[in-house]
């Protein structure tokens, strides 16, 4: 990584087109990681702006949806050639390597967050395992609740599952009697 490289960045960030985050983070990779390549850089780079965005990756396979692929100068590349060049660098590992990225088939994370996503995996599916033979008879008799409805009353019907699962998404507008 040149230093033409880095007064790019800088004057990307005085023109506010990337955070000082951003620019301190390319600045933490050169200094640590001299030999790296521009554009794997910029593709990490990408990645930490998506995830300042609210994106938890960056899919490299769709990179060129990105707002800053052309910024970066990367139109040049196919995502292949990308990810073979961030697979070449020292501080992109797979899944299971401890390094400041993680490319997990096609998809760029921040280490911390590749790790957020797996622990939420676990968790969940941890939480969708039951035994519903372990419920109580008499927690399965809603009509003492809510009456004996013929018409389907989804208040009742997510209730029941509520019993029946240990992990259970309602979704709905207000007033729709989630709670």
């Amino acid at each position: 990584m040149t230093n033409d490289s880095l007064k790019y960045l800088q004057d990307l960030w005085k023109d506010d087109l990337i955070g000082l985050f951003e620019l301190e983070f390319a600045r933490f990779l050169t200094r640590n990681y001299p030999e790296t390549r521009k554009e794997a850089l910029y593709c990490c780079l990408l990645a930490v702006h998506d995830q300042l965005n609210g994106n938890i990756c960056t899919d490299i396979s769709n990179i060129k949806e990105s707002p800053l692929f052309e910024v970066f100068n990367l139109n040049n590349y196919r995502p292949d050639e990308l990810i073979s060049f961030l697979k070449k660098e020292e501080y992109v590992g797979i899944p299971g390597d401890y390094k400041p990225f993680v490319l997990n088939d096609n998809r760029l994370y921040l280490h911390k967050y590749w790790n957020f996503e797996n622990e939420l995996v676990e968790w969940l599916i941890e939480k969708i395992k039951v035994d519903a033979d372990k419920l109580p008879a008499q927690l399965i008799d809603t009509d003492e609740f809510f009456g004996n409805t013929e018409d389907g009353d989804f208040q009742k019907v997510a209730t029941v599952l509520a019993l029946f699962k240990s992990f259970l998404v309602i979704s709905g507008g207000p007033g729709t009697g989630k709670t």
